[in-house]
């Protein structure tokens, strides 16, 4: 077969990370895993006005977007987030924890969070904290081993993305200057996890809340190579499926969730409805 192009910068089926921020959220969230393909196409109303002499004027209005990805990690933190603050989570506590297995962390980078690791040694399961950890202690493996100051050398944050609702970053630049390479050790003190969460809707009207939307592919370097940023969505009506499937059925319990994008007028005159980015 003769060659008609040269031209091949394809993209290679594999995925994405949908992440997604509220109003009053501070970070993004990932949605966590999908089945599917995720969709989002630009959509536009069009007129168009023949003359008997000229040619046609041809106008578009009514920029918007509309997609839907069917979501498989149903946990309600998520479904809370993509709700346009129609739908409440609350946390019930659990019987506290007085005794954890030690979490070893080999080696840090400066400032980049770490997930907290609290291991109930009676189930082997991790809990999730229902407030900010308490830490006993933290202790590097210096031949004059150093126990690392709070809000000083270790900084604990909340944080969406973790398992446990908590990271931590370490610092080399904190009291004691830890190496970069030590082997940290964190001894946790008396810990209440959450038990369970609760979602609640129902009002007789409210004023949706729009989210923002990040859509990224990473590469093997785990560096984001494409990035496609939704500004005012809007999860359609429909959406939030809480059946559960039956065993003949078989697969996993999903929710196909379907989505409208909205021009978000605070932003520049002609880049109001998103923004895509693709290393080159």
């Amino acid at each position: 077969m003769p060659v008609q192009t040269t031209k091949k910068n394809v993209n290679l089926a594999d995925g994405c990370r949908v992440s997604v921020k509220a109003s009053e959220s501070a970070e993004f969230l990932d949605l966590g895993v999908m089945e599917g393909d995720y969709v989002a196409t630009l959509q536009y109303d069009e007129e168009r006005k023949e003359w008997a002499n000229a040619s046609p004027d041809v106008t578009r209005s009514n920029f918007r977007m509309e997609g839907s990805f069917t979501l498989a990690n149903l946990e309600f933190a998520g479904l809370e987030e993509i709700s346009n603050g129609m739908i409440t989570r609350t946390v019930t506590e659990g019987t506290p924890v007085t005794t954890f297995v030690d979490q070893v962390i080999n080696g840090f980078t400066p400032n980049v969070p770490v997930e907290l690791v609290a291991t109930d040694p009676a189930t082997g399961i991790p809990i999730k904290f229902s407030a900010s950890p308490v830490i006993t202690s933290i202790v590097d493996d210096a031949t004059v081993q150093n126990t690392l100051d709070p809000n000083d050398d270790y900084f604990v944050i909340a944080d969406a993305n973790s398992a446990s609702g908590y990271s931590i970053m370490f610092t080399d630049e904190g009291t004691h200057e830890i190496e970069t390479a030590a082997k940290l050790t964190i001894e946790f003190g008396a810990n209440t996890p959450i038990a369970s969460e609760t979602l609640t809707c129902g009002t007789s009207s409210f004023e949706a809340k729009p989210y923002a939307m990040r859509i990224q592919h990473f590469n093997s370097a785990d560096v984001a190579d494409y990035t496609l940023d939704l500004y005012n969505v809007y999860t359609s009506p429909g959406s939030y499926n809480f059946g559960l499937k039956g065993a003949d059925t078989g697969g996993y319990d999903t929710m196909e969730i379907s989505f409208s994008v909205e021009l978000d007028e605070t932003k520049t005159d002609g880049a109001q409805l998103f923004s895509v980015t693709k290393n080159v």
